[in-house]
């Protein structure tokens, strides 16, 4: 469990070969060795994305399935920028992302999955809502069908979600003119 997010498996289209090892997840610390993330023992970087020391989310999904960690949130109207650092340590193949916001209805606001290994990159999505909008932010993906040693094997740290609040036209002028 990771504090703060619930997570959700997602099924593949066939995983019945492989119901319990569809998706892996869990915390890390920088620069363990003895703590393997599933797979052709893939551990954490040594230092986070700002060089820091501490621990970090890992997941890899295989087989056609995956899943995401997520928060229920209710966003305001307003310009949002999602800013995800993430570390692929090992794995190229395709996948359907869930990175990013989620709505409830609506269009998602997802980055697609990095295939860059070996360094830190920092996803980043920048969304406008013109309404209160309720949904997730979510971490995760589904593998595109292929074994362990194919896909992502991703570590993640330092989520931000940027908010610059909309000034309704109307509520400027009423303002205007009431301090006319």
């Amino acid at each position: 469990e990771v504090e703060g997010w619930t997570i959700n498996v997602v099924a593949g289209d066939d995983d019945s070969g492989h119901p319990n090892s569809a998706m892996a997840g869990a915390i890390f610390s920088y620069g363990t060795t003895t703590g393997m993330l599933q797979g052709g023992g893939k551990t954490p970087p040594s230092l986070g994305p700002t060089d820091n020391e501490g621990n970090c989310l890992g997941l890899v999904a295989v087989w056609g399935c995956g899943g995401y960690y997520y928060q229920e949130v209710t966003l305001p109207a307003g310009e949002y920028t999602i800013n995800i650092p993430v570390y692929n340590q090992h794995g190229t193949n395709g996948t359907t992302t869930y990175f990013g916001f989620i709505p409830n209805s609506g269009t998602s606001q997802t980055i697609a999955t990095p295939t860059t290994t070996g360094s830190w990159v920092t996803l980043t999505k920048s969304f406008t809502l013109t309404n209160e909008t309720s949904g997730r932010i979510c971490l995760g993906y589904k593998s595109n069908g292929s074994s362990s040693g194919a896909n992502p094997h991703l570590f993640i740290d330092n989520v931000q979600i940027l908010y610059k609040a909309t000034v309704v036209k109307n509520v400027l002028q009423n303002a205007i003119t009431a301090a006319t």
